[in-house]
């Protein structure tokens, strides 16, 4: 019983921690599209696309997604020796979990990027030219 509160517990605070982590992803990338409006209608109006734009948001939340994911799985390795009697029936260093873990994350990313993504592919060049 008392295994099944501790895994109930931890899944709690993982999902309330991915919750949060993909808010506060989402919150970012609408500051960014939002501060960068004017250089988003500038370069649609050179002619950049959509693909162009979004090209420009994915490279930055990719260099944050990878780099977390590295830092993630070296500080995994790092205290996986000392949390080895908690798993039960795994390794610490799961390599099928640590990869459906990197998936989830790569999978709430991509949820939490579309919707600020979206408002900068259709901002129109005009009226974010005129707003400055």
């Amino acid at each position: 019983m008392q295994e099944r509160l501790l895994a109930g517990t931890s899944l709690a605070f993982g999902g309330f921690g991915l919750l949060v982590a993909a808010v506060g992803l989402f919150g970012l990338l609408s500051y960014f599209v939002t501060s960068r409006k004017t250089e988003i209608g500038i370069r649609m109006a050179l002619g950049a696309g959509r693909v162009e734009i979004s090209r420009l948001f994915i490279r930055e939340v990719a260099v944050c997604l990878v780099l977390g994911c590295v830092a993630g799985g070296i500080l995994l390795f790092l205290i996986s020796k000392a949390f080895a009697g908690l798993f039960f029936g795994i390794a610490p260093a799961d390599v099928l979990l640590l990869s459906l873990a990197f998936g989830l994350i790569f999978v709430v990313t991509l949820v939490s990027v579309w919707v600020p993504l979206r408002r900068a592919v259709s901002i129109d060049p005009l009226k974010a030219l005129r707003s400055e």
